[in-house]
């Protein structure tokens, strides 16, 4: 099996396998890539010219691409999760057609138990590898929506660029002065 599925990456190209605590780390990661997407969305009007009332508009327009951007690494990413996901849906599903097929030729009742237990076993990863599935199919349609939506608000002209803003100095003038207290005397 492994020797046929070398075969088939050497034909089609490597791809990643991915664990289950990764393809959970990934769909959070995700989440969170596309919250940050649909915040930066409300955008200010800015003119065919790039002309906008909010001094910080370009600014705003350009963290919005890079989050856009970001989110187009990761789809490619959830993408080849679901090729690494089919991988595994199909290997469970050949040891299971193997499992089947040398369950029917044994006749001790303790080698019959392995082979249910075998069985068992795959059919457990085989219904988590296609709840994963649904889960990452899923993630990519919401993200190519967000992603549809993203592109429609674009700059005018340009790509847009952040401008450097110094940071603000702060001087001791800037904080809050505190109220003296002076110990009366007795």
């Amino acid at each position: 099996m492994n020797r046929q599925r070398n075969n088939s990456r050497q034909s089609t190209g490597y791809t990643k396998e991915f664990t289950s605590e990764e393809v959970d780390s990934l769909l959070s990661g995700t989440e969170q890539l596309l919250n940050t997407l649909q915040n930066r969305l409300a955008l200010p009007k800015v003119g065919p010219d790039g002309s906008s009332e909010c001094p910080i508009a370009e600014d705003m327009y350009a963290e919005k691409e890079e989050c856009e951007e970001k989110v187009k690494g990761r789809l490619n990413t959830l993408r080849s999760c679901l090729v690494s996901i089919d991988g595994e849906i199909c290997r469970c599903r050949q040891n299971l057609s193997k499992i089947s097929a040398g369950s029917g030729r044994v006749h001790l009742a303790e080698t019959a138990r392995g082979y249910a237990n075998a069985s068992n076993a795959q059919e457990v990863q085989c219904r988590k590898a296609v709840e994963q599935r649904r889960r990452v199919s899923e993630m990519i349609e919401r993200v190519e929506a967000a992603l549809q939506i993203s592109c429609h608000n674009k700059y005018p002209g340009k790509k847009p660029e952040k401008s450097f803003r110094p940071p603000i100095p702060m001087t001791a003038s800037s904080f809050p002065t505190m109220p003296q207290v002076c110990p009366t005397p007795v």
